[in-house]
C-alpha cells in the first residue's frame, strides 16, 4: 500500500534500553533519517512534549538537529540517541521581572515622607514621578527601587536652565507588577522514541489479499511500490505434444522465465516474497509482516 503522510513524531526519555538480550523478532531495526523540526514526546507513542514559545504560548517542542533513528518492532516506534548532545530542542522559560504598574510618586528613600521633587521652568517645586513600566527590583516586602531620568531646572542669572538627572528612586510595592520575560533555552533528552510515519511497504493484510495467478504488475499496484528482483532465471527446452490427427509426437519449443521479487515491510525486517513463472504468481511467502 502506498502511504504518504506528514511526519507525526513522538519521543521519550528511556533508561537502559540497550540492556539485556533481544532477538530480531522482538527488536527488528530499520534505519531512517529524522529531520529538523520534528515533534516528539516523553513517552513512546505518547502525548507530544509541549513547551513555551517567545511569547509564552504553549506549542509542541521540535528537534533542532538532524539525526538517524532506528525502528523497533517491540515498541512500534523509532529510537534515536540524537547527536552527541542528545535530542535537542528549544524551550522558553519564564524569568519574570518587576515593573511599575502605573505612573506614581517617586521617593528618595523608603519613606513616604521623602517625596522626590524638582523645579519646573518657573522655579516652582513639583513632584517627580516614576513612569509606568519602569523596571524595578525588590527592596523589602513594601518597597521597590529603580533608576529613572527626570527633568529639573536650575537658576543661572535671571534664567532657569533645564537639567536632566538620573537617580535611583523608591516606590511602594502596591504600584508594581510582575511581567513575564521569556528566555530562550536549548534543552535536550538523552535519547528519544519517534512514532514512525507511514511510508511505502507491504502489510500483512495486503499479503493475504494477493492470490496465486496474479501478475507482478497487479501486485506492485496493490502495494503501491516496486519490489526488489532477487532471482531471475530463464530456460528453454523442447516439449513433445501428441497430435491425434497425425498420430505423431510434435516438438514444441518452450521458453520459461522464473523471477522472484521481495517487497519489504514499511518498517522492520518483515517482507513478502513472490515467485513468478512467465509473469504469473506461482508461489508466495512472508516473514514478520504486520
Amino acid at each position: 500500500m502506498k502511504k504518504i503522510s506528514k511526519l507525526a513524531l513522538t519521543a521519550a526519555l528511556t533508561v537502559g534500553i540497550l540492556a539485556g538480550g533481544y532477538t530480531n523478532n522482538a527488536y527488528a531495526i530499520s534505519e531512517t533519517h529524522i529531520k529538523v523540526g520534528t515533534e516528539f514526546s516523553l513517552t513512546p507513542n505518547g502525548k507530544l512534549l509541549q513547551v513555551q514559545d517567545s511569547t509564552g504560548k504553549t506549542v509542541n517542542a521540535k528537534t533542532i538537529d538532524t539525526m538517524d533513528a532506528y525502528y523497533e518492532d517491540s515498541e512500534r516506534a523509532l529510537h534515536s540517541y540524537g547527536t552527541f548532545n542528545g535530542v535537542r530542542y528549544v524551550d522558553y522559560d519564564n524569568f519574570p521581572v518587576s515593573k511599575s504598574s502605573t505612573v506614581t510618586q517617586a521617593y528618595s528613600t523608603t519613606n513616604t515622607k521623602k517625596k522626590l521633587t524638582a523645579l519646573n521652568s518657573k522655579g516652582k517645586t513639583v513632584n517627580v514621578t516614576v513612569p509606568q513600566n519602569t523596571k524595578v527590583t525588590k527592596v523589602n516586602a513594601t518597597w521597590y527601587k529603580g533608576s529613572i531620568t527626570y527633568t529639573t531646572y536650575k537658576k543661572s542669572g535671571k534664567k532657569w536652565v533645564k537639567q536632566t538627572k538620573t537617580q535611583v528612586v523608591y516606590l511602594p510595592s502596591k504600584y508594581t507588577k510582575q511581567v513575564p520575560q521569556w528566555k530562550k533555552l536549548t534543552k535536550y533528552t538523552d535519547e528519544a522514541y519517534f512514532i514512525p510515519w507511514e511510508r511505502e511497504g507491504i502489510t500483512l493484510a495486503e499479503y493475504n489479499s494477493i492470490k496465486i495467478g496474479m501478475s507482478y504488475e497487479d501486485i506492485a499496484e496493490l502495494i503501491g511500490g516496486k519490489g526488489t528482483l532477487t532471482s531471475d532465471y530463464s530456460s528453454s527446452y523442447i516439449d513433445y505434444v501428441y497430435d491425434e490427427a497425425t498420430d505423431n509426437w510434435i516438438e514444441v519449443p518452450v521458453e520459461n522465465l522464473s523471477q522472484t521479487y521481495a517487497f519489504e515491510a514499511p518498517w522492520g525486517y518483515g517482507e513478502g516474497v513472490f515467485t513468478f513463472e512467465n509473469g504469473v504468481l506461482e508461489y508466495k511467502s512472508q516473514s514478520d509482516l504486520r
